[in-house]
């Protein structure tokens, strides 16, 4: 018998441990929501002593009051789990994601953690993502505006000026041809711009092909050498989200490229090596210094991309030395 209360009080002292060093939140309360016991992490939490805590009702610490029903449904559930705010002495609110079980005494276990931090990503994310649709609306209507409409246009007024030629046919002819020419011209720019909106990895679309499109629709005029090696084995190993980002990340560094470094001579390389894509975009352009670089461009964006991945983003430049950027990103 002594033996038995000696391993009893053992496993009591083993749990008490658990209980007040976890690094959760825990409460303990009755079916009434009254708290009966809290640990170390929930003083923190909520900025209440342990004594204060057994004074208060979940109502007392919740939000709002459906969150206290939200989080005891378990009496058939068992365990449940859900996302709520709670309320810390000072009176702020913190968000918490709170796992409420049914003890097999009829009390319930309410496990707490902090999720602001998470919740202050989330904030952020979402920000960004509404900020570079905000910039992808004004880009779309700058091309429109400013570059398209333009085209047009002088297309428009060619057309006028070939009517009052008539009938001096090889007037005429010169100026419908300058039309066409400028008509062709829009719906190229046209096409350049679908394709930055349309899904850049149709389904059942190999990824070369639609690198191979995206080179072949910035490089209409052969303006520039570009040497592309592509290594078959990606195809196996690239899921669409990986596939995608690939993407993304050739399309943003050739507009940069384009935009910026007056190069004449683009170099892609993508390599299956072991267990991580290596993936290099070169230029002969330019170059610049690094250290004036503003936040928020292209480039960032790229990193941003590959460390998304958890992938390795280098950037190799200098003035009149071109540019390299490489992405190792792990599979």
């Amino acid at each position: 018998m002594v033996g038995l209360f000696g391993a009893r009080r053992q496993s009591e002292e083993k749990y008490r441990v658990l209980f007040e060093e976890a690094s959760d939140a825990i409460l303990i309360s009755d079916n009434a929501g009254q708290i009966l016991e809290s640990n170390r992490s929930a003083s923190h939490l909520f900025g209440y002593t342990h004594h204060e805590l057994t004074q208060l009702k979940l109502a007392d610490v919740y939000a709002h009051k459906h969150s206290v029903e939200a989080s005891l449904p378990c009496i058939t559930d068992k365990v449940c789990r859900t996302e709520i705010r709670i309320v810390h002495k000072d009176l702020h609110r913190v968000p918490v994601e709170v796992t409420t079980r049914l003890l097999s005494d009829g009390r319930f276990m309410a496990i707490l953690r902090d999720i602001s931090e998470r919740k202050r990503e989330e904030d952020r994310i979402a920000k960004a993502i509404m900020a570079a649709e905000e910039k992808e609306r004004q880009h779309i209507g700058l091309e429109l505006h400013d570059n398209i409409n333009q085209i047009l246009a002088s297309a428009h007024m060619t057309l006028h000026a070939a009517k009052d030629y008539y009938p001096d046919i090889a007037k005429t002819h010169e100026l419908i041809t300058v039309s066409r020419h400028r008509i062709e011209e829009a719906l190229l720019e046209i096409r350049k711009l679908s394709h930055q909106l349309a899904p850049a990895v149709p389904d059942g679309a190999l990824l070369k092909d639609v690198f191979l499109e995206l080179l072949n629709s910035i490089d209409v005029r052969k303006k520039y050498k570009i040497d592309f090696q592509f290594d078959e084995k990606l195809n196996d190993v690239a899921n669409e989200v990986i596939m995608l980002n690939l993407y993304r990340i050739l399309q943003e560094q050739l507009k940069n490229i384009i935009q910026y470094s007056e190069a004449r001579h683009i170099a892609i390389n993508i390599t299956v090596v072991e267990k991580r894509i290596s993936f290099t975009i070169r230029d002969n352009g330019r170059g610049f210094d690094t250290r004036g670089v503003k936040k928020g461009i292209g480039l960032n964006n790229i990193r941003k991309r590959v460390e998304a991945l958890s992938g390795k983003f280098t950037l190799l430049t200098a003035p009149g030395e071109g540019c390299m950027l490489i992405a190792e990103i792990p599979f």
